[in-house]
Parts: structure tokens; C-alpha cells; sequence
């Protein structure tokens, strides 16, 4: 592992820079974020935005999880690794809730909470989606990031 002897009080510009010259895979997220402004537009960071609610986040997941799981490396949309597309529904997630953006459909939940009632589990989404919304091969799927 290695030591991190970057001062975090110079500039920002400076420490991101010398961040990315340590981790330059962390720009391909940015990748995925393009892909997604691309093809839904600029909406994650607004309270509404299209595909950002806790459930819909987490069936994004859970579908990237799934072709990872069957050895499918890349997402047919944007050509990028399903593990790119995991990191930035990871990120955007906790950008949101750093920024205090709740979607209209979790009005009910009023805070974060450690608990993970809010997303299906595997089989609970399988159940949910018999007709074969999120089951799919990946040359038929509607990927939604």
C-alpha cells in the first residue's frame, strides 16, 4: 500500500491532480458519468432526477452485478466495464445523500439509515420481474446507466 504524503490543505487543483496521477482509473467512472449525460441528460443531481430513486438506484446495481456474475465484462450501451458502471451508481448514490437530494419516491424515508430494506434482494427482484423485464440478454437489455 502506499503512503499518501500529500498535503490535503494546498490547493484543490493540485491535490487532484496528484490524486489522479496515483489512481488515473478513477477518471474512467467520469466515463460512465458522460455515457449517462449522453443518453438521460443532466439529471442525477436533481431532486427528481429520472432513474435516481433508492430502488431504481439499487435495480441499476443489481442488473451491472448480475452480467458481471455472468462473466459479461462490458455494458452493451457504452462499450464500458460493468464494474465502472457499479463505481459510479456507488458514487452518484453517495453524492446525492451528501447533498441532501431525496427522489420523490422516497419521500418516506425520512434519513439514512444503515438498513438495505429499501432494495429488493435477487430474489425478490427475479420474482418482481417474471416476464422478463431485467432477465434479458444483455444484446436486449434497457440499461438505464
Amino acid at each position: 500500500m502506499r503512503q499518501n504524503n500529500i498535503n490535503r490543505s494546498t490547493n484543490a487543483v493540485s491535490y487532484i491532480t496528484e490524486m489522479l496521477k496515483l489512481y488515473p482509473e478513477m477518471l474512467d467512472v467520469v466515463q460512465v458519468i458522460e455515457a449517462g449525460r449522453v443518453k438521460h441528460g443532466d439529471t442525477w443531481l436533481n431532486a427528481e432526477g429520472a432513474t435516481m430513486s433508492l430502488k431504481d438506484n439499487c435495480a441499476s446495481l443489481q442488473r451491472h452485478l448480475d452480467k458481471k456474475k455472468k462473466g459479461i465484462l462490458l455494458d452493451k450501451d457504452s462499450g464500458l466495464d460493468h464494474d465502472l458502471h457499479i463505481a459510479c451508481r456507488a458514487l452518484m448514490s453517495y453524492v446525492r445523500k451528501k447533498r441532501g437530494l431525496v427522489h420523490p419516491k422516497d419521500a418516506e424515508v425520512s434519513s439514512w439509515t444503515i438498513d438495505d430494506s429499501n432494495c429488493l434482494t435477487v430474489e425478490e427482484n427475479i420474482e418482481k420481474n417474471k416476464g422478463g423485464q431485467y432477465m434479458k440478454s444483455d444484446s436486449e437489455d434497457n440499461h438505464q446507466l
